[in-house]
């Protein structure tokens, strides 16, 4: 399991702060006390091309939202970091309601408009992990979407899996659970991210080396019983096949959340289960 340690980030204009990753150091360009965003011009400052292109889709963010008259949950003030990833492999991830951006974005941002599209759904969807972390009652409804309901409390991950799980920095609880239909039966179970087969050095990617474990949350008969998701029969009913990050209902949901208002707006994509979208789209409007 990923260990993450307080990890002091020092901005090239001399801001600190603590955040938690796998690294004890990071060093940025730029953060939220010297980008133009926050301080209404350049200020003197040295902004790399780079914030200009995050900063663009985020106005166009804020673009959608106002013409579709569409209320998302309040937060605090949402930072945004460029990472080089090599802390966290990825196009990007969250912590609290920082959003960690690599390389990629940018240069989608740059590409033709479908590449666009796809750099402005990407930033939604880790918008959406900023939000769910933010408001429990948000993320309760987004995943009654797709059948999970939201438990008082964390479930205990049975040993036999937590040994092979993997961390997630934007999956911060296992406390949600669906029904699947396993060997002709119906089990509630939560899911959790695993490995398939050890690491042999460290810095290894996961690549093809991951599984999705179904863990049963009421089963009294074998503490450590647990399948694999071809293993429910129904696996697809449930995530529905907008898209196949369905490794946990909050990437899952991330995922159809930045769907809906990248493309379910203007109807620029058609979608295998088009009532999540919809239904993603009712809530928010």
């Amino acid at each position: 399991m990923t260990e993450y340690v307080d990890t002091k980030v020092t901005c090239a204009c001399g801001n600190t702060f603590t955040v938690k990753s796998t690294k004890k150091e990071l060093n940025l360009e730029v953060c939220n006390e010297c980008h133009p965003f926050y301080k209404g011009g350049k200020d003197g400052v040295n902004v790399s091309k780079t914030v200009y292109k995050i900063l663009n889709p985020n106005i166009e963010i804020e673009t959608i939202l106002k013409e579709n008259e569409i209320q998302l949950p309040k937060i605090d003030e949402i930072q945004f970091i460029r990472s080089t990833q090599s802390e966290e492999p990825g196009i990007a991830y969250t912590h609290g309601t920082q959003i960690y951006i690599g390389g990629l974005i940018p240069i989608l941002l740059e590409a033709e408009e479908i590449n666009h599209k796809k750099a402005v759904a990407i930033i939604l969807h880790e918008i959406f992990h900023c939000l769910t972390r933010n408001n429990p009652e948000f993320r309760k409804e987004m995943y009654n979407l797709i059948g999970f309901q939201i438990a008082d409390k964390e479930f205990v991950i049975p040993e036999e899996v937590r040994k092979i799980s993997i961390s997630n920095p934007d999956v911060e609880h296992h406390d949600a659970y669906a029904e699947f239909t396993i060997n002709g039966e119906r089990k509630k179970c939560c899911l959790v991210l695993i490995s398939n087969k050890p690491f042999e050095k460290a810095g290894d990617l996961l690549d093809n080396s991951v599984d999705v474990a179904l863990v049963p949350v009421d089963s009294d008969k074998n503490e450590n019983e647990y399948y694999l998701m071809n293993d429910a029969e129904d696996f697809w009913d449930v995530f529905g096949k907008n898209t196949d990050y369905v490794i946990d209902p909050e990437e899952c949901m991330a995922d159809n959340f930045s769907f809906a208002l990248t493309y379910g707006l203007d109807n620029s994509k058609e979608f295998q289960t088009p009532e999540i979208i919809q239904g993603v789209l009712e809530l928010i409007k």
